[in-house]
């Protein structure tokens, strides 16, 4: 059962990849039409993803309609419209068109927005408006956001693909790569609901977490993660934490980094 829902996984996986393939293809044909002048064409390749919610799509109709592109008439409100869904979904160069547009007409309460929106993102021109303007810049903290999840997720699916492998290959190999790579870790009770949390394994927890079991106990509750210096620790779930502990992390205190303490009921080093 294991492994058919793996193998069922990657499927499914690989066909969303597809699908998502045959429309990046498109909009790319769109952008070599777009590139050698047949503007037309480019509008005809990006059209149907724009109108079903791409926003790359969305945003290159907003060029057209705001250039007067081909037989695309000038207009700068529908340009308007489709870079406010492109950046509605969170596509900062549209952000920063359409606060272009904006601050132009005189909205720039609705401007400055979109371009500190922006910003957050990353986005250069966005910075340089605000800059331009007397405004001060945020920091880029969505993107450093998505990098990080981007490199937690990365890190999901290389466990996944192991740990499968592993699991198909030779069972013994799975219990190895769980016992090496995900070894355990101190525990700090931090004032939060997750703690209350009951959980059955790492993954009903979230990430930053771990699901804390009492020796010989099925279930447990959620503890923040921590390095053994007290800094948040984001692991990715232990395939191990599905299984009953026969023993813990400790028995005394002296078991435990500096700082820690041994907690008589879970057996695991809490600050």
């Amino acid at each position: 059962m294991y492994r058919l829902a793996k193998i069922n996984l990657f499927i499914l996986s690989a066909l969303v990849l597809f699908i998502g393939g045959c429309t990046n293809y498109s909009i790319k044909q769109g952008a070599a039409a777009y590139a050698r002048g047949d503007y037309d064409e480019a509008r005809s390749q990006w059209i149907p993803h724009a109108k079903a919610g791409n926003p790359y799509a969305q945003f290159n109709i907003g060029i057209m309609w705001e250039q007067g592109l081909g037989t695309t008439p000038l207009n700068t409100e529908q340009a308007m419209q489709w870079y406010l869904l492109s950046a509605r979904q969170g596509y900062a160069p549209a952000m920063v068109r359409l606060a272009n547009l904006q601050h132009a007409r005189g909205y720039n309460d609705a401007a400055l927005s979109w371009y500190a929106l922006a910003a957050r993102w990353g986005n250069p021109d966005a910075s340089a408006s605000l800059k331009s303007l007397g405004k001060e810049v945020p920091p880029a903290d969505l993107l450093a956001q998505k990098q990080y999840q981007k490199a937690i997720s990365d890190q999901n699916i290389i466990d996944a693909v192991i740990l499968s492998l592993a699991y198909i290959v030779d069972t013994s190999l799975y219990y190895q790569y769980a016992h090496d790579y995900h070894q355990p870790i101190a525990i700090s009770y931090k004032p939060t609901a997750k703690v209350d949390i009951g959980c059955s394994s790492d993954f009903a927890c979230g990430t930053g977490y771990s699901c804390v079991k009492e020796p010989f106990k099925s279930s447990g509750v959620c503890m923040k993660s921590v390095s053994p210096q007290g800094l948040p620790a984001y692991n990715t779930p232990r395939p191990e934490s599905i299984f009953i502990p026969t023993q813990g992390q400790c028995r005394f205190n002296t078991d435990c980094p500096i700082g820690f303490r041994c907690d008589d009921k879970y057996k695991t080093c809490v600050k």
